[in-house]
């Protein structure tokens, strides 16, 4: 910056301090979108108690077994 400054004059000392604020901004808003999106992902799982998640599994192998018989 300061050699740019010296090249160039006032124009760096606005240009550079701008530049690392709105880099900045952008980077703390690219995070937090991916850690929001992460967010909204795994509550929008549903939470299945050991009964259920039994039932699931069972089903998942009548299934395989469904598709098996019938090749």
């Amino acid at each position: 910056m300061y050699n740019y400054m010296d090249a160039s004059g006032f124009i760096a000392a606005i240009y550079f301090p701008i530049l690392v604020v709105l880099g900045g901004f952008f980077l703390l808003n690219l995070f937090l979108a991916v850690i929001m999106e992460s967010f909204e992902e795994m509550s929008s799982r549903p939470v299945l108690d050991a009964e259920q998640e039994l039932m699931m599994e069972s089903m998942e192998t009548e299934q395989a077994d469904m598709t098996t018989e019938s090749q």
